[in-house]
């Protein structure tokens, strides 16, 4: 399980933002100045896991925790955006690029494969 934790300076003084990312389970937690704001365990992220932008706010700060697939899908990114701004680099956010039909369509076929192997295997 990946963990990543932000910490930033706000008017109303030091926040902490923490992540913990299972690669393999696709389960997320996020907590925000050690309260839990989100907990997640969706089967879809199970099969094949995309990332995602999971959306919050601290007083009136939007703020938002993204998890990013590297381009050779192995591997995530992750970053902190609190006002639209990356926490890490200063620059804006750039808007999650779904995947391409192709690979959408290529991991939900394994998946049905892997799920008909298993209900054989069951029967058999």
């Amino acid at each position: 399980m990946t963990q990543k934790t932000w910490q930033f300076e706000l008017e109303d003084g030091q926040h902490k933002v923490e992540l913990d990312h299972g690669f393999y389970s696709g389960k997320r937690n996020i907590r925000v100045d050690g309260n839990t704001i989100l907990t997640s365990s969706k089967l879809r992220h199970l099969v094949f896991d995309t990332g995602g932008m999971y959306e919050f706010n601290i007083n009136s700060h939007p703020c938002a925790v993204i998890i990013r697939l590297n381009d050779g899908m192995t591997s995530f990114r992750y970053d902190l955006a609190v006002d639209g701004r990356s926490t890490t680099t200063g620059q804006p956010i750039d808007p999650i690029k779904p995947l391409p039909a192709w690979v959408r369509w290529l991991f939900l076929g394994s998946a049905f494969l892997c799920v008909v192997a298993a209900i054989v295997d069951i029967l058999l």
